[in-house]
């Protein structure tokens, strides 16, 4: 029996000593082995919950995550699992509901062995990517940039006989965390590395690094000699898919592929898998062309049919969606629609799929019920257009009630247009109220809202009346919230160009509360959340003391000039009176963007909300869908950030 304790990087574990909440036997688990677990709750989050889950999740090999049968004996849970014989490393989660037990945000990590007791390779990678934003994926373990690298380094320096392969995962760490300190190693490492002579995959490792560090004509003699060494490589293969990527017309695009196809048959199962993706993007491009008459339904739904089911299921959804909110083809939209959303029931029912291996049983059935939400929501959203009202309410209503639980404020706007529709006024107002004021609905649900108080009042304005108490006490719920997730950090201080080239610098607008919000023209979520930015600037357009700033940033365009040229006609074609500043390439890295880069920003949209002290105060990654509940939530984090 052992006590949980922290593996925090002196040599290999020397640790802190936590709280006796787990501990395990034997204490030094081996591959394929079975290991007895003992859980104390008591002290941490779990403490007062009854009903604790867990969940080991195996690294190595195929990987794969275990329920944990637990027993309570007065207030400790014990249980039992298996290893995996490839497992390298086991992590174990505690949950009750949405609280979750991950040791102080450290995670309860074991280290699993082979049959001599000897720490395996792959070890300490495993433990890396816990840090490296896996474990959030997973069981929500914050990432550490700190652990991540000392790890990273770990594997490296104890297994040098795996650097061929890992070498790119350890450069990549090595920059992260010395940047500019790094590039004398780099240099020697991938300088061995040409020395001993260099596979295709090396090459073009190797090529990147010196393209990275400012070395171009290197970089391009490295690339000019693995072409001429391996004359039918794949990068000849990957030149001639990505321009099939490229290109946007349908019918040039068909031609591509088939040449492709033609030159390059799949014969392996990941080959045969890539395909099924190639039609998926060309489908698209005959649904959705961007010039309107060479639209051919036909074509799109010959290579949908080539797709597996769950692709074709995906792709079918996506169109019919889209096409719907243009009013463009219902019927043949609701026929689309329903394939998705029938194939999505019996997936939920009695999956034909093979449970993803990193997903316990638990988090894959919400997962699929997730998706048929999704996909009933849609078909709902079809039958409303074509006002077939009592056969679209179920679907939303499950969708939105029984699946969502009401917490989806897009999910409730389209529950909302068709419960107006089959039911009563008074029910209505009965029904919509209680999300009202835990700030659930969308503007089109509070629109279905409205209209029902104005015929149960008899009067706009007592409707109107009672509407405004509503939000009050939605906005004071929203911000109780919304206190939970302030936080108090430095901000990155920059000085860019905006898109009227005039510097824009932070250390300006102190005294200011500046709203950040990071974008790209190829961002779907970014371009959805426009529009309820635009209100949200029009909300604040007299208050002088409120900044919204968009950084451009992860573009991909060959010049600068074409970048400017395509954000400048997206601003002006959609009439937005966005301020835009243009990231700029990092100094000591040309492959990263220097502002997005300072915040750490891994995803976009990301907005910060910096107060006028200059301290970031908010943090909001992605864009959930819904003006309003936007605009909700910016102005809960002004408000709050505004508070001294």
């Amino acid at each position: 029996m052992k006590k949980l304790i922290l593996p925090v990087l002196v040599g290999f574990f020397a640790n802190t000593l936590l709280a006796q909440s787990l501990t395990w036997k034997p204490e030094e688990p081996k591959a394929g082995q079975k290991v007895n677990i003992t859980y104390i709750p008591k002290g941490g989050p779990l403490e007062k919950e009854k009903n604790i889950e867990a969940v080991a999740y195996l690294f190595g090999g195929p990987g794969s995550a275990k329920e944990i049968p637990l027993k309570k004996t007065g207030n400790v849970y014990t249980g039992s699992f298996i290893t995996d014989t490839g497992t390298v490393l086991m992590s174990m989660a505690f949950s009750a509901g949405e609280i979750k037990d991950i040791n102080i945000n450290n995670g309860y990590m074991v280290p699993v062995r082979n049959k001599q007791g000897k720490i395996r390779q792959g070890t300490y990678d495993a433990y890396a990517r816990q840090y490296d934003g896996y474990g959030n994926y997973l069981y929500g373990l914050p990432e550490n940039e700190g652990y991540t690298f000392t790890y990273q380094k770990q594997e490296w320096n104890e297994f040098p006989s795996n650097r061929d392969n890992y070498m790119p995962t350890y450069l990549q760490a090595l920059y992260t965390k010395k940047k500019k300190e790094a590039e004398p190693e780099i240099l020697k490492i991938i300088g061995e590395q040409e020395a001993k002579g260099m596979t295709e995959v090396q090459y073009n490792t190797v090529a990147a690094w010196y393209q990275r560090l400012g070395q171009k004509d290197k970089a391009d003699a490295l690339k000019k000699e693995m072409k001429e060494k391996y004359p039918e490589g794949n990068w000849k293969k990957n030149e001639s898919i990505n321009a099939f990527y490229a290109e946007k017309g349908p019918v040039k695009k068909e031609k591509l592929l088939i040449t492709h196809l033609q030159a390059y048959p799949p014969v392996t199962d990941n080959e045969k898998s890539e395909v099924n993706y190639y039609y998926s993007a060309l489908a698209g491009a005959f649904a959705e062309p961007k010039e309107e008459e060479k639209k051919d339904f036909n074509k799109f739904r010959a290579y949908a049919a080539k797709l597996p089911e769950d692709m074709q299921a995906s792709i079918y959804n996506n169109v019919s969606w889209r096409l719907a909110q243009k009013d463009s083809s219902l019927e043949m939209d609701k026929e689309l629609s329903a394939i998705a959303t029938q194939w999505a029931k019996k997936e939920v029912l009695s999956p034909t799929a093979k449970k993803p291996e990193m997903s316990t049983q638990k988090a894959w059935h919400e997962a699929r019920k997730n998706t048929y939400a999704m996909y009933a929501d849609t078909y709902g959203y079809i039958m409303y257009k074509l006002k077939n009202y009592k056969e679209g309410f179920p679907y939303v209503k499950e969708a939105a009630v029984d699946i969502m639980k009401k917490n989806n404020a897009e999910y409730n706007d389209r529950y909302a247009l068709l419960l107006e529709q089959v039911v009563s006024a008074a029910e209505v107002q009965k029904e919509l109220e209680p999300l009202m004021k835990a700030g659930k609905l969308g503007k089109e649900s509070r629109d279905v809202l409205r209209r029902a108080l104005v015929t149960n009042f008899k009067s706009e304005q007592k409707a109107d009346d009672h509407l405004t108490v509503l939000m009050k006490a939605a906005a004071e719920k929203a911000k109780e919230e919304m206190k939970k997730k302030m936080i108090n950090e430095e901000s990155f201080s920059f000085n860019l160009k905006n898109m009227q080239g005039n510097d824009v610098s932070l250390s300006t607008l102190k005294g200011k509360i500046v709203i950040l919000d990071f974008w790209a023209t190829w961002c779907g979520p970014c371009i959805a959340s426009f529009p309820g930015m635009q209100k949200a600037i029009d909300k604040y357009k007299n208050n002088e003391d409120v900044v919204f700033l968009f950084v451009n940033t992860w573009e991909g365009q060959e010049t600068a000039d074409q970048r400017k040229k395509e954000v400048s006609d997206f601003i002006t074609k959609n009439k937005y009176t966005f301020n835009v500043l243009y990231d700029e390439k990092a100094k000591d890295d040309t492959n990263n963007y220097a502002v997005v880069s300072g915040y750490k920003v891994t995803g976009i949209p990301t907005k910060f909300i910096i107060d006028k002290e200059g301290k970031v105060r908010f943090r909001s990654i992605g864009f959930g869908g819904g003006d309003d509940a936007l605009i909700d939530e910016i102005s809960a984090m002004i408000e709050l950030a505004d508070i001294k």
